[in-house]
């Protein structure tokens, strides 16, 4: 099934041009790594499908009821909340359902005697065990632990950088989409724990487009490679046009790439 089509996108800065009639599909199941030099377009193009940027020309279709979730390089978060309240500060049904008992639970504890917030509270549990999401704050901990936070309760403002990625990855995984984009997910995260995301995110049945410099983080989860250059997808053949590619199809792809992407750092091979 189609997640998302981009269709003859064309972007440009001022006088310089990214993108020049790019068409891209992504399907149910897809994991796609998209390649290209420093400054070719590739955060553009992320930001466009995740429907956070418009094109100049183009079109981008989202299939009805598709979700979204989309890490940035830099995330923004809000310093007035907690690490575990960033978390939580979310659309989806799992995670509304969570904060609207933590909610009435604060109610009926400032107020014991309210029929009104024991039957709201009655009501939400009700809906939680039949919605599975009594688990959503247990995995957000889990998640959160597992990339190296352990202060639930501290505040988003004194947070590192390091940290804040730390946290907006952390809430990319536990908010479940039908697609999720990755920017540079391994940024400010040890080997150790990015052995723990690769093996995360291979268990996980939603569509993938990542850009990251870890090559080899992009070879263990990409069934799909993209290479923009030159305003457009390319693949190993010169010149041609192509929304995407099979691995399969290009055995001597990873030589390719190599030699190609000269950006990729090298890092010591990590054991599978």
């Amino acid at each position: 099934m189609n997640l998302v089509t981009l269709q003859d996108i064309s972007k440009q800065y001022s006088e310089r041009q990214l993108l020049d009639r790019v068409n891209l599909q992504i399907n149910q199941g897809d994991r796609i790594g998209l390649i290209g030099v420093n400054g070719s377009g590739k955060t553009t193009l992320l930001r466009i499908a995740a429907g956070l940027e418009s094109p100049d020309a183009g079109r981008v279709t989202v299939w009805g009821g598709v979700r979204i979730q989309y890490l940035p390089q830099d995330p923004v978060l809000d310093e007035s909340l907690t690490v575990l309240e960033q978390l939580f500060d979310s659309d989806s049904p799992q995670i509304r359902l969570l904060r609207d008992y933590e909610w009435a639970t604060q109610q009926l504890q400032q107020n014991p005697t309210s029929t009104k917030w024991q039957e709201q509270l009655t009501t939400l549990s009700d809906e939680m065990e039949r919605t599975g999401s009594w688990a959503a704050e247990t995995n957000a901990k889990a998640i959160l632990t597992r990339l190296g936070i352990t202060d639930f309760a501290d505040s988003v403002a004194t947070l590192s950088g390091g940290q804040r990625k730390r946290v907006a990855l952390a809430r990319a995984l536990i908010d479940r989409a039908d697609l999720l984009i990755l920017d540079e997910p391994t940024n400010h995260i040890d080997a150790e724990t990015i052995a723990w995301l690769e093996s995360y995110l291979a268990t996980e049945s939603g569509a993938l487009v990542m850009v990251t410099h870890d090559r080899y983080f992009l070879k263990y989860l990409s069934q799909i490679v993209v290479l923009l250059s030159a305003h457009q997808l390319l693949s190993d053949h010169r010149h041609r046009q192509l929304s995407c590619h099979k691995l399969a199809r290009y055995p001597n792809m990873w030589y390719w790439l190599e030699i190609f992407v000269a950006q990729i750092t090298p890092l010591p091979r990590r054991s599978q």
